[in-house]
C-alpha cells in the first residue's frame, strides 16, 4: 500500500520533458504544503521495504 502511495504521488507530480507543467507544479505545491516531502524523505531513509524507499528516491525527484 505504500509503494502504491508513491506511485500515486509519482504520476500526479509528473511534468512531461521536464516542461513548466502549471497543474503539475501546483500540485506539487500543494503537497509540499501539506508536508509529503517530509513524509517521503522519512519513507526513503527509514521504510524497510527496499521498493518502498526507492519509489520515494524517485518520487522526490519530481519536488526538484
Amino acid at each position: 500500500m505504500r509503494a502504491t502511495s508513491v506511485f500515486v504521488v509519482i504520476n500526479l507530480t509528473w511534468k512531461e520533458n521536464n516542461k513548466q507543467d502549471t497543474a503539475a507544479l501546483a500540485r506539487i505545491q500543494q503537497f509540499q504544503n501539506f508536508g509529503v516531502v517530509e513524509k517521503l524523505k522519512a519513507m526513503m531513509q527509514n521504510d524497510k521495504e527496499l521498493e518502498v524507499r526507492d519509489r520515494a528516491r524517485q518520487c522526490l525527484d519530481n519536488f526538484a
